[in-house]
């Protein structure tokens, strides 16, 4: 059980290829056969590019995965984009699903989605930690960006202050009611002028 356990954490980013695969497998099983059944009916059946595509597309994963496994999340995920919007064919037929938003009309292949939840259930964790990662901005953009903030604030005042006297400058240090940034701006046009 425990060598089982440690072969699904190593391969386990395999799974979406796999269901792929499968799809794939079964569309070259319907072609070999020639013939595919719709609603009753007997059709002649081929595969077209797009199923050529898919099927290379699963193999450059399979070889991506074990020989350049940091670009292997990249290669699925290009593959799992091209397979939901249509440009390669995993399934026998081509279905698609579609769904409206507003005036827009989307679709999408079912087996490349459920490919991609599988990959997202595999990688839910790291997929949503990135997701909260592209949103927050991180440290030191965040210091940049109060730094920046800062520096255009005091310029404001210094803008506003640059025609005051020295007497009305020391006013503004003795009367306590200004923000820090005002201060600041005083302080510098004071010691620019000495």
């Amino acid at each position: 059980m425990r060598i089982l356990k440690l072969y699904f954490e190593r391969y386990k980013q395999l799974l979406p290829v796999l269901v792929l695969a499968i799809y794939s497998i079964l569309a070259v099983m319907t072609a070999i056969q020639g013939t595919v059944v719709i609603a009753g009916e007997s059709y002649d059946y081929s595969l077209t590019i797009r199923h050529y595509l898919a099927l290379a597309a699963v193999i450059v994963n399979v070889i991506g995965f074990f020989t350049f496994r940091r670009s292997y999340k990249y290669l699925l995920l290009a593959t799992i984009v091209l397979g939901i919007f249509n440009y390669i064919t995993f399934s026998a037929l081509e279905t698609t699903r579609s769904f409206n938003i507003g005036g827009l009309r989307f679709g999408f292949q079912p087996s490349a989605f459920f490919a991609g939840l599988v990959a997202y259930v595999v990688n839910g964790e790291k997929v949503n930690k990135l997701i909260i990662d592209l949103f927050r901005s991180s440290p030191d953009d965040e210091e940049k960006n109060a730094k920046a903030s800062w520096s255009d604030s005091v310029n404001k005042f210094k803008e506003r202050y640059k025609n005051y006297s020295s007497e009305e400058l020391d006013e503004i240090f003795t009367e306590k009611k200004y923000v820090a940034e005002a201060l600041e701006a005083a302080r510098q046009l004071r010691s620019e002028r000495n």
